[in-house]
């Protein structure tokens, strides 16, 4: 058993060990010793970690700031075990959510769509955009328009500093959610999910908003490729496919993360209810 541990210094600073079964702790290298930076931090570990999964090594994982869980096979089960994934995809079912989806996503055969309002009122309740003035909804649908054209870049650092310049805003969710209905290469990100894998804000003085939003997106992509890697991910994706054979074509990496928005949801759900949670 290969036993993963993180620890920190007095100045903060993380490094992940490693014991494999009778050998001595040692510390790995790189960004993952003496790290101050805890995104590029856990990001690396999640890379680690799915390297692990993909050898398939027996592991259990530990952190002293509790993003700790017992490891089966190289998955987390803090994450997710397969009875809870099956209930985010009954979930998933119950709220129609992919029909919903596909129809957003269908903006990119048809780019007029953008300029629909019963496309922009659909887009709003799905994705919880909150209310705003008339002139912020023109740019951002304008924008998603401009990117299913082939007018502006599949990018969300573009993305990010044009909603900025014309609203003023830092958002970076909803730019997420934007470059996600253009590009099934991108995930949603959502801060609920964002906080469960322990991805917050960076508090260095000297990063830039830009830079920490590109930050905590990257850290939260990475974290939904660890969970990917992992061997129960195929069964998973399967039981996904099933209950939506129309949304065979996401990547898994679109999949997953819709699956753990819900996972989420429904764990803090049963936690403030105090009911069991599934295992």
């Amino acid at each position: 058993m290969r036993l993963y541990r993180v620890e920190s210094d007095p100045r903060g600073r993380l490094t992940l060990t490693v014991r494999d079964g009778d050998f001595a702790k040692r510390d790995l290298t790189g960004k993952l010793q003496g790290n101050a930076d805890k995104v590029e931090f856990y990001r690396a570990v999640a890379g680690e970690l799915a390297c692990a999964a993909a050898e398939g090594a027996a592991f259990t994982y530990d952190d002293f700031d509790d993003h700790s869980g017992e490891v089966s096979g190289g998955v987390f089960k803090k994450i997710m075990t397969k009875l809870q994934a099956r209930a985010a995809i009954t979930e998933l079912k119950r709220q129609s959510a992919i029909p919903h989806l596909l129809f957003l996503n269908s903006v990119r055969k048809n780019p007029g769509l953008a300029n629909n309002p019963k496309y922009q009122t659909s887009f709003r309740a799905y994705y919880e955009v909150r209310q705003k003035p008339r002139e912020f909804y023109d740019v951002i649908f304008s924008l998603l328009q401009r990117m299913v054209l082939g007018r502006a870049p599949l990018d969300l650092q573009f993305l990010l500093l044009e909603m900025h310049y014309a609203t003023n805003e830092h958002d970076l969710s909803l730019g997420s959610k934007l470059l996600a209905t253009a590009s099934d290469n991108a995930v949603v990100y959502d801060n609920n999910v964002a906080v469960y894998f322990g991805v917050t804000a960076n508090q260095r003085p000297d990063m830039s908003w830009l830079n920490d939003a590109m930050s905590r997106y990257t850290a939260l992509q990475e974290h939904i490729r660890a969970f990917i890697a992992g061997p129960d991910w195929a069964a998973i994706c399967d039981l996904f496919d099933k209950a939506f054979p129309q949304a065979r074509e996401l990547p898994s990496l679109r999949k997953a993360n819709l699956i753990l928005e819900v996972h989420v949801g429904l764990t803090k759900s049963r936690s403030r209810e105090g009911a069991p949670s599934l295992a």
